[in-house]
């Protein structure tokens, strides 16, 4: 689960999910941290309550919630080095819509395995998560190519091949 700080960007997710008020969807946040007072003020504020903060949950649980969601958010505000989220993602097959910086928009192929948005716009996220629902088929499509994605370049049994050959070309680069 996640970090509840500024630099994650949860409260320009909170924003377009005031604008998007669609009090019969489910806005599941996971995570603890320094930000999760004021995130949880502005939803009170805003009367925003289809929003469900979690805490920290383990990572069996958390790959439950993504096993039932829609699509993973990751709007980070700062460049992230890996999205471990987003290969989770992946892995249970729901797209991420992540923030277009840095190592997320390395993983995700924009219209092919999720979508990449500008960070702190939060009109362009209230389009793309209501694109979301109105694109049932092609959201399940996005879906099954993440999932095939994870699985073609980022399964555990790809990341051992490859530990492999890393430790095999330096025993050898050593020894010769």
């Amino acid at each position: 689960t996640g970090r509840l700080s500024p630099e994650k960007g949860i409260m320009v997710i909170l924003k377009a999910w005031k604008k998007l008020n669609k009090p019969d969807w489910t806005l599941i946040i996971l995570g603890e941290g320094q930000q999760r007072q004021e995130l949880e003020e502005f939803c009170h504020f805003h009367e925003l309550k289809n929003v469900d903060f979690r805490g920290y949950i383990p990572s069996k649980e958390t790959l439950k919630v993504m096993q039932n969601a829609t699509a993973i958010l990751v709007p980070s505000q700062w460049y992230e080095t890996f999205g471990r989220v987003v290969i989770e993602a992946f892995a249970c097959g729901r797209i991420a819509l992540v923030s277009d910086l840095g190592a997320l928009t390395e993983l995700v192929e924009e219209g092919e395995t999720g979508l990449c948005i500008m960070p702190s716009n939060v009109e362009a996220w209230v389009e793309r998560i209501q694109w979301c629902a109105d694109n049932p088929i092609e959201l399940k499509k996005m879906g099954e190519r993440a999932r095939a994605n994870y699985l073609r370049k980022f399964s555990p049994e790809v990341n051992y091949k490859q530990l492999v050959r890393v430790y095999d070309q330096a025993m050898r680069s050593h020894v010769g």
